[in-house]
């Protein structure tokens, strides 16, 4: 299965937007979006902002947020600057 990053990276290309596009549109800085993009969660300063961000970055490409959850929760581990959280998205 794709991960989170995977999945929003991909329909963001097939919708032929750049990153800059939907920074533009969703005001969630681009360096935030590749982050995303890569399953680098470790910029963000908490896991709800984390979750805020994918959750807009998700509906503004039209991805079913559920399944995005269900690979984001079906990662082993999630990176959050030094610690690893398990299972807590």
């Amino acid at each position: 299965m794709a991960t989170i990053g995977q999945m929003l990276g991909e329909a963001r290309r097939k919708a032929g937007l750049s990153i800059a596009d939907v920074a533009h549109e969703t005001h969630i800085h681009g360096n935030m979006l590749h982050h995303i993009e890569e399953d680098d969660f470790s910029k963000f300063a908490s896991v709800a902002y984390a979750k805020s961000f994918i959750r807009n970055y998700a509906e503004f490409l039209e991805v079913d947020l559920g399944d995005a959850m269900v690979a984001l929760d079906s990662s082993k581990t999630l990176r959050l600057g030094e610690h690893e959280l398990m299972g807590e998205m």
